[in-house]
């Protein structure tokens, strides 16, 4: 291996670490190799990675402005350098995009909730295209879930359906959940009939089809995704209404009649972060200025400036809105790992 392979290589798995995930190994693989090769070409590469002069690295995220990178994209490159170095057992307190002069960012989102009469062209599409995409659709809409969620909650949806009409207003999220936290999401309590609905439909159709509301050309969780992104692009959901624009419809009309109800609205505010799956404390900001864009007068009493008064003490505390715990999963890392130890002690696959 190369010293420049070496050296990217020890980026990744000090990265990584005990509860990284192969998304966020494939980021940092990506900026590592570019910023890598930047040093190779300056002459300032090193053997070890925590040799990495704080010089270099802003030499590299001026020479990304330079290249006319967007400052969002400049920004995560920053961070992902930052906590690279710092996982690696690097003082980096002082290393801020502050200190490297980095252009500041509009933090709004970019996408926006689909308009009523955008969301049934879409359903019309899908439904004529797809019986399971359709409910997919559907089920984004009722119940806010992430499409990785509802990809892989299909075996939850009869449990779901058993709590709704016990009467529950609240249901568990136990599988897909982003960085493996399990968490409870709220149900639109003036659309339960409908939700039912939708629940009962979507339960009969995965009897029928194997437990799966998609499925890829090669039956797997990857082709799945890959299917669904090209339904959505098919029936109109791309760009600022994207499919992920399902959940921006979900927290807006969580949020508005949640106010209407009489609730404070920083209250409001923590709960529909933590129902999102977001943790409620550190991202209240981000989810206000993201996916309550569109309704953000109706939380005027909590701004100042367009900027959100802090948080008072006492919903710090409160548990509700405690971040929910990570669940460490058994995954195909894993597998991997019991396989390749399985051969080499000359047992095959054995115990996997």
């Amino acid at each position: 291996m190369s010293r420049k392979g070496k050296l990217v290589h020890q980026a990744c798995e000090a990265r990584r670490g005990p509860q990284g995930a192969f998304e966020s190994w494939r980021n940092t693989r990506d900026v590592w190799v570019e910023f890598v090769r930047f040093l190779a070409q300056h002459g300032m590469l090193t053997r070890r990675i925590q040799d990495v002069t704080v010089a270099s690295v802003e030499l590299y995220l001026h020479h990304c402005e330079a290249r006319g990178l967007a400052p969002s994209t400049t920004r995560n490159r920053s961070t992902e350098l930052r906590v690279t170095l710092w996982r690696s057992g690097r003082n980096v307190d002082q290393i801020t995009n502050k200190l490297f002069g980095l252009t500041r960012r509009c933090r709004d989102g970019k996408k926006r909730p689909p308009t009523r009469k955008e969301l049934e062209k879409a359903y019309r599409l899908a439904r004529a295209m797809h019986e399971g995409f359709y409910l997919l659709l559907r089920l984004q809409e009722l119940l806010g879930l992430r499409r990785i969620e509802v990809l892989r909650s299909a075996c939850d949806l009869d449990r779901w359906l058993r709590l709704l009409l016990d009467g529950a207003h609240a249901l568990p999220l136990r599988s897909g959940g982003k960085g493996g936290r399990r968490r409870r999401f709220r149900i639109l309590e003036h659309r339960r009939t409908e939700t039912v609905a939708i629940l009962q439909q979507a339960v009969a159709y995965c009897r029928a089809h194997d437990g799966r509301l998609i499925e890829g050309r090669r039956k797997n969780l990857e082709s799945a995704k890959h299917s669904l992104a090209a339904r959505y692009r098919a029936v109109g959901l791309k760009g600022e209404i994207s499919g992920h624009s399902l959940r921006y419809l979900y927290a807006c009309e969580l949020a508005t009649s949640e106010i209407e109800r009489g609730v404070d609205e920083c209250e409001v505010l923590l709960g529909v972060a933590a129902v999102l799956g977001h943790g409620p404390l550190t991202r209240a900001r981000f989810t206000l200025r993201t996916y309550l864009l569109s309704v953000l007068p109706r939380f005027a009493r909590i701004l100042k400036n367009g900027q959100l008064i802090s948080i008072p003490e006492e919903l710090k505390r409160d548990e509700r809105f405690r971040a929910p715990p990570r669940i460490k999963e058994k995954g195909a890392r894993a597998y991997w790992r019991t396989h390749i130890r399985n051969q080499r002690a000359g047992e095959g696959k054995r115990g996997v």
